[in-house]
């Protein structure tokens, strides 16, 4: 019996199929911040957190901590950033002018225990506020910093703080550097990591203390982890959805031997030579935005999150054992955007 017959008509269907035009290629969207020569943007932000103690230990020389005492804590911060772009190389950048119109950080709650409670309500200024910047790239890819702030009240920035400006301000770490198509994943953590070092390392260059810190950083390596993930939701011609991930987690197991690192050897002279510790945090954060493909910014987005602390120490003050701990967790969100006059 001959089962040629019946493989024809299956050769001509797979004949046929590859007749078939191929499915087009899908659409990839460049989600990377634009800029038009004498373009007026603002940028605002603003992070606000609040955590509480859960739960704490103490023991004094075998005496017990009688209950855990209250402490809660409401940290706000917020900044708007008007931008006059003065020249663009190549679609990039090359001069901008920036005027930091204002900001607010305050720090605020109760801390106590047994009845005694102590509330506190403090408000710490920002050295840029009220201060303008011209920000220029030359060709060498090399950027300077310059002062141009009129009036008498400001004082005068130091050279670590002026290196501490950036040109992205426009959430550029947060976007994926080359085109990517609906569903696509980009890694945003790295993109963070090279940014923070960025400033970091210019401002270490400008001042010694600043380059104590960034030793510090650097010797941090292997104790934290931190996994952050960006991935386009949805486009259409005029905006694209955007959705982030990001998890963190630091692990210091000698925390006091940071600390002697990075304090002043005057605010050591009193803390015991046996005194060690640990500390453990914990931070996980969702989000979602709008890039407006008309304008090429991130105009609007939202994350919130959840983050948790645990702390503890042992020392020997007085001939006395000392046991402490202590577990905190809170909350944060973070939103801001880019809107373009």
């Amino acid at each position: 019996m001959s089962y040629l017959p019946a493989l024809l008509p299956l050769g001509t269907l797979l004949a046929g199929g590859a007749l078939l035009p191929a499915e087009p290629p899908a659409e990839s969207y460049d989600l990377t911040p634009k800029f038009e020569e004498g373009q007026k943007l603002e940028i605002s932000y603003e992070l606000a957190m609040s955590f509480g103690l859960d739960d704490a230990s103490a023991s004094f020389g075998g005496m017990e901590l009688p209950e855990v005492p209250t402490v809660d804590v409401e940290v706000n911060f917020e900044e708007t950033l008007q931008e006059e772009v003065l020249a663009l190389r190549d679609g990039a950048l090359a001069k901008l002018r920036r005027h930091h119109a204002s900001s607010a950080m305050n720090v605020s709650g109760e801390a106590g225990m047994m009845g005694q409670m102590q509330s506190f309500d403090e408000s710490m200024d920002n050295p840029f506020d009220g201060r303008t910047l011209e920000l220029t790239v030359d060709e060498d890819d090399e950027l300077s910093v310059e002062d141009v702030s009129e009036g008498d009240a400001l004082d005068t920035l130091d050279d670590s703080e002026l290196a501490m400006a950036t040109l992205e301000t426009h959430f550029e770490a947060f976007l994926p550097g080359e085109p990517v198509e609906v569903g696509a994943s980009w890694d945003v953590a790295e993109a963070m990591r090279e940014e923070l070092s960025k400033q970091i390392t210019a401002a270490a260059e400008a001042d010694d203390e600043v380059a104590e810190i960034l030793d510090v950083l650097e010797s941090l390596e292997g104790m934290y982890e931190f996994d952050a993930t960006g991935r386009l939701a949805s486009a259409d011609d005029d905006e694209a959805v955007v959705e982030w991930s990001m998890e963190a987690t630091l692990d210091i197991q000698d925390l006091f031997d940071i600390v002697r690192e990075i304090a002043d050897p005057e605010d050591l002279e009193d803390m015991p030579e046996d005194i060690e510790g640990t500390l453990l945090v914990e931070m996980t954060l969702q989000g979602t935005g709008v890039f407006d493909l008309s304008v090429h910014q991130l105009t609007e987005f939202e994350m919130d999150g959840a983050f948790a602390i645990a702390v503890d120490f042992a020392m020997s003050a007085d001939s006395m054992d000392v046991e402490a701990s202590g577990e905190f967790s809170g909350g944060i969100e973070f939103s801001g955007g880019v809107s373009i006059e």
